[in-house]
Formats: structure tokens, sequence, C-alpha cells
């Protein structure tokens, strides 16, 4: 069974308040008369909605009584939304000695509409002969269901059934099963899970899949359209929260009730078997996450494009020609190429993959081993390597790494020296103490009060770090220009535990990364300062405790940061090493970080927080 996952951190409370009655005058009893009649109702079996079949021409409900020593005609009355469509006796009939009849409805199903139901009410009109105790106004639907297929889990059923082969979209396994990769309510991947197809017998671009067993063992019902390759996932029931109750699930699009797809895309592509379905799980207290979630179907080849490189560093030789480093271990078997080329660090990934690809740009052919990448005489700065993969003429597995070079010029970035950082960004995620170590400090010569915490992460740095730490050459950029207005911009810490690659940014920065205004963040103290050389930033309420920032992992947020009031940065200046000599001193805890990498199987991950971004203070 999975874990299920926090939503926030706010405390719900149910107040139950009791009546007492007093004791001092008992009230005098008085019994129930005794029921006459036949005590006529209906059954609670009888169903909420009637799914009528266009062959037939009426249905049948049940009608019970208690007394049951005579014959009885007893008359009803009816509602209905559409009383074209039916024709309904006046009464129901009884035969002596028995206890149920069958009320007989009939329906004209030639002049349904599929899918359009009535809603109708029946109830005993026999004041002498009604049960005052059971159902005696009945209420339900009936119409003509959609006309779909059977569900199919095998290419060969399917084509037995005498459907066409070319329409079936899955595996040809006798018996068609998928893996699920949970990211949000839960965690972790579910093998083997049985899934099935049918289709829309009036539209053949309409289609539906039903994973089983899906979740907490309900079926998952994803709609399709096998034209276009999307899909839907309409909200349904996922769950039930011991904390929330009920917890739905649908795509994005569906649950704001506006075209999200382009961003947040949902779609299945027959040729690989692989469903990407942006969706989200929510209550109406809020919602536990939103994001892709993917399915892998059986039997199906899947082509390796990968490249696995490594972005090394500036490597310039005798002739002063400046190149970026990339060690490449290994690219995909169906892969054609590698190749790399360096622009300004704005540029986009996908379009310059394209333009090496495309032959538009002349890339650099990577080899397994180290490759030597040519910076462009004139071009300094904030620089990116961009890898990619090249596969019939396409850009395949596209990735960039940053790094600065200023050969072309003046680099604006001087060493303070050491200083100290607390770390309550990355320890409480593993439950440790957050340490306070040395790193050093640079400062933006053409920004004042811009600085680098150099390496904050890294091995050679990070006291708690260990083999996977984030690389040499990475830093966390904090802008205290306003020394009453200091923020941290969303920044990636360089190492990646499983969940994708941790980031981090400040209370403030969330705030105007939604629009909202400096001055009044700074007026309602959302903005960090800056006193005798010691930066710290603000504790905000989500609820239950009090935190100074967001953590992320693989853009999902994973954390609440500074929750122990402890990120804190000293700055290399006397005044504040007078007052933080004690923080130089302090150990370190030597307790190992865990990695927390997701299982195989359903492993629940670090908790959950609602997602930010959630306030805007124009």
């Amino acid at each position: 069974m999975k874990s299920i996952k926090n939503i926030f951190n706010a405390l719900l409370a149910l107040v139950v308040v009791a009546g007492f009655a007093s004791c001092a005058d008992e009230p005098e009893y008085t019994p129930a008369g005794q029921v006459e009649g036949m005590q006529v109702y209906f059954p609670a079996t009888n169903p909420s909605q009637f799914d009528l079949e266009l062959k037939d021409s009426s249905f049948e409900i049940e009608v019970s009584r208690e007394v049951a020593d005579a014959d009885a005609n007893i008359a009803i009355a009816v509602t209905c939304s559409n009383d074209a469509n039916y024709t309904f006796p006046s009464t129901v009939n009884f035969k002596a000695g028995e206890k149920t009849a069958k009320l007989n409805v009939a329906y004209k199903g030639s002049q349904m509409e599929y899918a359009v139901y009535d809603t109708i009410a029946i109830s005993i009109n026999d004041e002498k002969n009604v049960s005052p105790y059971s159902i005696s106004n009945y209420e339900f639907v009936a119409g003509v269901p959609a006309p779909w297929t059977e569900w199919f889990n095998s290419k060969s059923a399917w084509t037995a059934a005498g459907y066409d082969a070319a329409a079936w979209p899955l595996g040809d396994d006798k018996k068609t099963t998928c893996t699920y990769t949970y990211n949000y309510l839960w965690s972790g991947v579910d093998p083997g899970l049985d899934i099935s197809f049918r289709q829309y017998l009036l539209d053949p671009a309409v289609a539906q899949f039903k994973i089983d067993n899906w979740g907490s063992g309900v079926s998952l019902i994803i709609d399709y359209n096998t034209v276009t390759k999307n899909c839907q996932v309409a909200s349904q029931f996922a769950a039930n929260h011991s904390t929330y109750g009920p917890v739905t699930i649908s795509d994005i699009t569906y649950w704001q009730g506006q075209d999200y797809y382009a961003s947040y895309p949902c779609y299945y592509n027959p040729e690989t078997g692989q469903f990407v379905l942006n969706v989200v799980y929510y209550v109406p207290a809020g919602n536990f996450g939103y994001g892709p979630e993917t399915i892998q179907v059986a039997g199906f080849y899947i082509p390796d494009y990968s490249v696995d490189a490594q972005y090394l560093g500036i490597f310039t030789n005798q002739e002063q020609q400046a190149f970026a480093q990339i060690a490449v271990n290994a690219v995909g078997v169906d892969a054609e190429k590698a190749m790399a080329y360096i622009v300004e660090n704005g540029a986009d990934d996908v379009a310059v993959a394209d333009a090496m690809a495309a032959g538009d740009v002349q890339g650099t052919d990577l080899v397994i081993g180290y490759n030597n990448i040519a910076i462009e005489e004139g071009l300094t700065g904030e620089l990116k390597v961009v890898v990619c993969t090249v596969a019939e003429g396409a850009a395949m597995d596209v990735q960039s790494y940053s790094f600065e070079y200023y050969g072309g010029g003046a680099n604006p970035w001087t060493s303070l020296g050491v200083g100290y950082f607390t770390d309550d960004i990355v320890a409480p995620l593993v439950k440790v103490a957050p340490p306070t170590y040395e790193v050093e400090i640079c400062e933006n010569t053409e920004k004042p009060g811009v600085y680098r915490i150099m390496n904050p992460y890294s091995n050679s740095v990070y006291p708690l770090a260990e083999d996977d730490a984030a690389p040499e050459g990475l830093y966390l950029e904090v802008n205290a220009e306003d020394p009453n207005g200091v923020y941290v911009p969303y920044q990636a810490l360089g190492f990646d535990w499983g969940v994708g690659e941790f980031g981090f940014e400040s209370i403030g920065a969330n705030l105007l990364a939604s629009g909202s205004d400096f001055e009044t963040l700074k007026g309602k103290g959302y903005l960090g300062s800056v006193v005798d050389g010691v930066i710290k930033f603000p504790l905000l309420s989500n609820g239950s405790a009090d935190f100074q920032g967001y953590v992320y992992g693989g853009g999902k947020l994973i954390n609440y940061a500074g929750k122990n009031n402890k990120i804190e940065i000293t700055l290399p200046s006397a005044n504040a090493f007078a007052k933080n000599m004690a923080k130089a001193k302090a150990k370190v805890s030597a307790a190992k970080i865990q990695k927390g990498k997701i299982s195989a199987k359903k492993a629940e991950k670090m908790h959950i927080g609602m997602l930010p971004r959630t306030e805007n203070f124009k």
C-alpha cells in the first residue's frame, strides 16, 4: 500500500458542541400508535440509475409491502423531466400472499439521445397504505448510455471481436499491463497493472483507457483522442485520506477549467507505449501537488537517445584559446551522434539543439571521453554549453550546463574572503541540526550588495556532504542591494537525490516572482535584512510552523526551509566576525545525509506542502 502524503502544514479542527438537557422534569411517555395498512415502500436495493438498451422497450422497478394478505392496487404519483420518453402505470399491483411487485415502465428508445439521462421521481400516493418508516418517494435517473465497445485487454481479443487491428493502440501481449510512476499523492513505481481499451462506436476518434488496481485499488479512466493522441483525466475518486477525506484526481486543464495543455500536456504515444499525464490531486481544503506522472505500457521497445555528459570547467590551451570541457560517459544506442554548442545563458536550449541538428549552427561532435568545446571570441559573461543527441535529423536528449567566462572582459565578481553560512535548507530534509560552516563570499562590483555564497553544498565545503554532493563552482546568490529588502531568487542547488535537482528560494523572492510589489513586501516584512554584517530572512507561518523559504525537488515544492530560523549568512566584516566568533567553533553533526531516493515500490518521499505563490501583495 502506498504511503499518502500530507497535504500541507495547516491544522484542520472539528469542533463538536454538545447539548445537555435537564433531568429535573421527566417528560410524559406516550407510546406510538400502531401502524395500519399494508406499509408499501420502495426497497433500498433499487438502483439510482437505469442504463437502458435501445433494443428493449421497458424496465422494472421493485415495490414492496409488509402486509400481504390480499390483492391490492396501490396508487402512485410520477414526476419526470421528459414525459415524452416514458409511459408510467397509475398503480402498482400486488397479488395476495406476495410482498413484492414489479412496476413496469415503458420507454421509447428510438427518440432518446445517447448519454442524456432523465430525472424521475415515483411516490406512493396512498396515505393509508404507505410505510412511514421506509422509502416512499424513489428518485432516480434513466437514459441510454453512449455506445462503447467492451473493454479489451489484449490485441487478440480485440481482433477476435471483429475490430480493426490497426486501431489497437496497446502492445501485442496476450494480456496488456503497464507501469505507473506516482509523484504526488503517492511516490514510487507500480508495475504489472492491467490496462484496457475501449472505443466509442459513434466516433472512432473517441476512446478510453482503464487501469485497474490503480492508486488505492480503484480503476483510473483516461479519455483518449485517437487522432490527436491527447488524453484527459476527468475528475474522479483517487483515495480516502485519513485526515482530509475523499481525494480527487484530474488533469490540470480539467481542474482549472482552462486550456493549459500547452504548458501541462496530457498525451499517449502509441509508438512507445508511454503516457505523460499532468495531473493534480486535491480536496476542498487544498491540493497535494500537481505535475507529470507517467505510464509505460509493456511490450514496447523504448529507443535510447540519452547522453551521459558532465561539465568539467574551463580549459585554456597554450595559444590562450578558451574551451568548455565536457566529459561524455555514454551515448544511447539509438542516437546517431551527440553534439555541443556554447551560447549565452539566456538562449533557449531546445532551439539551440534544433539548430545543431538541422546544421544551422556548427555544433561540435562529441566522443566518449573528454571534449573541448571552443568558446567563440568575444563571447563572455554568463554562458552555457548545450548538449544534445541527434536521430533522424532531430534533436533528442537536450541538456545544458551553465558557467561563467570573462576572458573577453573584466570579471565583476570579487572575493570578500571567508564568511559563515548556516544551512537550514538541506539539513532539515535529513533531520539533522543546521550546521554553520565557513564559505567563500563574493560580491558583484557592478551591483554592490549582490553576494554569492560559493560552493555551499560541494564536497569540499559542506560538512554533511557525501559523494553525490553539488559539483564545485556553484553558488547561492543573494540580492542585498537594499539592506532592508534582501531575497534569494530561485536557484538550483546542484544535486539530485532521486527526486530531481534541488532548488531554493526565499519567501520574498517567491512573492516577487508572483508579481508582488517590492516596496509593499518590504513594508510588510516579507524581505530579509542585513544587520551588522549578518543576513537574515523573515519568518512566515504556513499554519503550523514558521519558515524562511521554499525547497524544491525536480521543480516541485517538497519542504519549507528555515523552520529553525537558522538561514543566516555572516559576511566577512570585522563587526560581523566579532559577534559571531562562536560559530567558527561550532561542532557539526557527524550524521551522514540519507539520500531520500525513491524505492522501487511506492516508497514515501519527503514532506510535500501546498504549492507556493498563492499570495500576492501588489
